[in-house]
């Protein structure tokens, strides 16, 4: 009985925050509150009730002339295509550079079975955008453009002889964003005369 008599209490005092509120406790031990003067009853001094003004603590939300409602009807959610629209567009960062890192400018290859070529970039590639590693050989394109930056060359496809490599960082569109400089690389093939 005092729980709700307490909670009850507790719902009046905001409606009574500028009224003066009284407090009598009966014989019995049961209190009871009043905003009328009662014989021996207490004022009871209340704290000020903390407000805010709805309008200035209002959140500022964006314009979105799709997303009112027609004659009373609720607002239906936004499609994924509009939803979409109002995300942040993620932003390429520039590559800094791409670099052969093996094998090294200069370098005589001597019976190589394949000629294993690697190269690193700054930042590294950025796959969420599609872009890719490509290789050329000579200035044309070697195989398909790749998410590794290594390329393996069968011996079959390069004879002895001198060859210039390049690596580029292609975007979705098959575009180069930057390249590598340019290596030569120099393969001999030994043969026995019998």
């Amino acid at each position: 009985m005092k729980s709700i008599k307490c909670i009850i209490v507790m719902l009046l005092i905001p409606a009574l925050a500028n009224a003066d509120v009284y407090m009598k406790k009966d014989a019995d031990g049961s209190i009871s509150y009043s905003d009328q003067p009662q014989p021996n009853a207490d004022k009871i001094t209340l704290q000020p009730v903390n407000t805010l003004n709805a309008k200035d603590n209002a959140p500022v939300m964006p314009e979105q002339p799709d997303s009112q409602s027609l004659e009373g009807q609720p607002a239906q959610p936004p499609t994924q295509e509009k939803a979409e629209a109002y995300k942040p567009k993620e932003e390429r960062e520039a590559y800094k550079s791409v670099t052969i890192s093996s094998p090294k400018d200069q370098e005589t290859l001597q019976n190589p079975v394949t000629i294993d070529v690697s190269a690193t970039s700054d930042p590294a590639l950025q796959t969420k955008f599609h872009d890719k590693y490509a290789l050329y050989v000579n200035g044309t394109q070697f195989g398909e453009p790749s998410e590794t930056a290594a390329f393996s060359i069968p011996r079959d496809q390069v004879p002895r002889g001198t060859y210039t490599l390049q690596v580029a960082i292609l975007d979705e569109n098959k575009q180069a964003l930057i390249t590598s400089s340019m290596i030569t690389v120099f393969i001999k093939y030994h043969t026995i005369a019998v």
